[in-house]
Protein backbone atom coordinates (compact mmCIF):
# COMPACT_ATOMS: atom_id res chain seq x y z
CA UNK A 1 0.00 0.00 0.00
CA UNK A 2 2.86 2.40 0.80
CA UNK A 3 4.37 1.98 -2.66
CA UNK A 4 1.07 2.51 -4.47
CA UNK A 5 0.30 5.61 -2.40
CA UNK A 6 3.71 7.13 -3.11
CA UNK A 7 3.43 6.33 -6.79
CA UNK A 8 -0.03 7.83 -6.87
CA UNK A 9 1.25 10.99 -5.16
CA UNK A 10 4.12 11.17 -7.64
CA UNK A 11 1.76 10.79 -10.61
CA UNK A 12 -0.56 13.45 -9.23
CA UNK A 13 2.38 15.81 -8.61
CA UNK A 14 3.85 15.24 -12.07
CA UNK A 15 0.41 15.65 -13.62
CA UNK A 16 -0.18 18.92 -11.77
CA UNK A 17 3.19 20.30 -12.82
CA UNK A 18 2.61 19.18 -16.40
CA UNK A 19 -0.83 20.78 -16.45
CA UNK A 20 0.57 24.03 -15.08
CA UNK A 21 3.30 24.09 -17.69
CA UNK A 22 0.92 23.20 -20.49
CA UNK A 23 -1.52 25.94 -19.54
CA UNK A 24 1.21 28.56 -19.45
CA UNK A 25 2.51 27.55 -22.89
CA UNK A 26 6.09 28.32 -21.87
CA UNK A 27 7.65 24.91 -21.37
CA UNK A 28 7.28 21.41 -22.68
CA UNK A 29 6.13 18.51 -20.52
CA UNK A 30 9.46 16.81 -21.18
CA UNK A 31 11.22 19.30 -18.91
CA UNK A 32 9.17 17.96 -15.98
CA UNK A 33 11.25 14.77 -15.99
CA UNK A 34 14.66 16.44 -15.98
CA UNK A 35 16.69 16.88 -12.82
CA UNK A 36 16.20 20.07 -10.87
CA UNK A 37 18.56 22.80 -12.02
CA UNK A 38 19.29 21.22 -15.42
CA UNK A 39 16.53 22.95 -17.34
CA UNK A 40 17.26 26.16 -19.19
CA UNK A 41 15.04 28.90 -17.75
CA UNK A 42 12.32 30.11 -20.07
CA UNK A 43 11.28 33.75 -20.11
CA UNK A 44 7.69 34.41 -21.10
CA UNK A 45 7.24 37.33 -23.43
CA UNK A 46 4.29 39.67 -23.48
CA UNK A 47 1.68 38.77 -26.06
CA UNK A 48 1.50 40.90 -29.16
CA UNK A 49 -1.70 42.63 -30.14
CA UNK A 50 -1.90 43.90 -33.68
CA UNK A 51 -4.31 46.64 -34.65
CA UNK A 52 -6.33 46.35 -37.82
CA UNK A 53 -5.79 49.63 -39.65
CA UNK A 54 -8.58 50.62 -42.03
CA UNK A 55 -7.35 53.00 -44.71
CA UNK A 56 -9.88 55.85 -44.98
CA UNK A 57 -8.98 56.19 -48.66
CA UNK A 58 -10.28 52.64 -49.24
CA UNK A 59 -13.80 53.23 -47.93
CA UNK A 60 -16.77 54.90 -49.55
CA UNK A 61 -20.49 55.18 -49.74
CA UNK A 62 -22.50 52.08 -50.54
CA UNK A 63 -25.59 54.14 -51.33
CA UNK A 64 -27.15 53.92 -47.86
CA UNK A 65 -28.83 57.14 -46.75
CA UNK A 66 -26.71 59.08 -44.25
CA UNK A 67 -23.51 57.24 -45.13
CA UNK A 68 -21.77 59.26 -47.82
CA UNK A 69 -18.03 59.05 -48.55
CA UNK A 70 -17.23 61.59 -45.85
CA UNK A 71 -19.19 59.70 -43.16
CA UNK A 72 -17.53 56.40 -44.12
CA UNK A 73 -14.06 57.96 -43.98
CA UNK A 74 -14.94 59.39 -40.58
CA UNK A 75 -15.93 55.93 -39.32
CA UNK A 76 -12.64 54.49 -40.59
CA UNK A 77 -10.68 57.23 -38.82
CA UNK A 78 -12.73 56.73 -35.67
CA UNK A 79 -11.99 52.99 -35.73
CA UNK A 80 -8.27 53.62 -36.17
CA UNK A 81 -8.22 56.18 -33.34
CA UNK A 82 -10.03 53.81 -30.95
CA UNK A 83 -7.58 51.00 -31.69
CA UNK A 84 -4.59 53.30 -31.31
CA UNK A 85 -5.88 54.57 -27.97
CA UNK A 86 -6.65 51.01 -26.88
CA UNK A 87 -3.13 49.84 -27.63
CA UNK A 88 -1.73 52.83 -25.73
CA UNK A 89 -3.85 51.79 -22.73
CA UNK A 90 -2.55 48.23 -23.04
CA UNK A 91 1.06 49.43 -23.05
CA UNK A 92 0.28 51.49 -19.94
CA UNK A 93 -1.08 48.37 -18.21
CA UNK A 94 -4.73 49.48 -18.28
CA UNK A 95 -6.59 46.32 -19.32
CA UNK A 96 -10.04 47.81 -18.74
CA UNK A 97 -9.25 50.85 -20.85
CA UNK A 98 -7.84 48.59 -23.55
CA UNK A 99 -11.01 46.49 -23.61
CA UNK A 100 -13.26 49.57 -23.70
CA UNK A 101 -11.41 51.12 -26.63
CA UNK A 102 -11.24 47.84 -28.54
CA UNK A 103 -15.00 47.34 -28.05
CA UNK A 104 -15.59 50.85 -29.43
CA UNK A 105 -13.28 50.07 -32.36
CA UNK A 106 -15.23 46.87 -33.06
CA UNK A 107 -18.52 48.82 -33.04
CA UNK A 108 -17.13 51.41 -35.45
CA UNK A 109 -15.86 48.63 -37.72
CA UNK A 110 -19.23 46.86 -37.62
CA UNK A 111 -21.03 50.08 -38.54
CA UNK A 112 -18.53 50.65 -41.33
CA UNK A 113 -18.98 47.11 -42.66
CA UNK A 114 -22.79 47.35 -42.44
CA UNK A 115 -23.20 50.75 -44.13
CA UNK A 116 -20.16 51.47 -46.27
CA UNK A 117 -18.10 49.94 -49.03
CA UNK A 118 -14.64 48.83 -47.84
CA UNK A 119 -12.00 47.75 -50.36
CA UNK A 120 -8.63 46.19 -49.65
Amino acid sequence: MFTITNRLRMLVAVGAVGAALASSSVASAASVFQKFGTVTPVVASQSTTVAKYIDPDNVGSAGIAGYDDEMCESLANQHNDYESDGLARLRAGDAQGFNAYMDAADQAEDELDDHCMVTD
